[in-house]
């Protein structure tokens, strides 16, 4: 788990300084992200069903690399059902989790985030954000691991991704 979140650090010191040129030559103010609103991708395979609940409100938004990091916070479910799918116990769990990972990853006031949507499937729950500064959302996850406040186990992921290319079957798979 170390050696992770120190490549993390390193990967953010090393790109984050070809992110913030990018920004910098650009001069971005009264940056409207939408109104959330939701629509749900389901999926069956023979491992597990899918169901992804995606906030379609983001599918055109611009400036994309203002919120160029793809973080991806990845739940394991303790109760299970119906081929990795969580029960409705384990559900209310993962949803409070989820609210206050919202909370702490895309703040208040200036948004650091945007909340793409979550997936569950096969035993997990994927929270995903588009996060505009990723050590702020790193340190915020890595002192919920350090404190062990959290009610499931679960590991993060930030990665540059400044044209959501990580989103886009996400956004593909949306019929308008």
């Amino acid at each position: 788990m170390k050696r992770i979140i120190l490549m993390t650090t390193l990967l953010f010191t090393l790109i984050n300084i070809t992110a913030q040129e990018i920004i910098a030559t650009k001069t971005y103010t009264n940056i409207k992200i939408p109104k959330e609103s939701f629509t749900v991708i389901t999926r069956e395979d023979s491992i597990s069903p899918m169901v992804a609940i995606i906030n379609k409100s983001i599918k055109d938004f611009e400036p994309k690399e203002v919120f160029g990091w793809h973080c991806s916070v990845l739940i394991k479910c303790k109760d299970i059902v119906n081929k990795g799918m969580p029960n409705s116990e384990e559900q209310k769990v993962l949803d409070k989790f989820e609210d206050k990972l919202s909370k702490l990853i895309i703040g208040r006031g200036t948004a650091n985030a945007i909340y793409l949507g979550r997936i569950t499937w096969n035993g997990t729950r994927e929270i995903i954000y588009l996060v505009n500064n990723p050590e702020k959302a790193a340190t915020k996850l890595q002192a919920l691991i350090d404190k062990k406040k959290y009610p499931r186990e679960f590991d993060f992921s930030i990665e540059p991704d400044y044209n959501w290319d990580k989103i886009k079957w996400c956004f593909d798979a949306i019929k308008d």
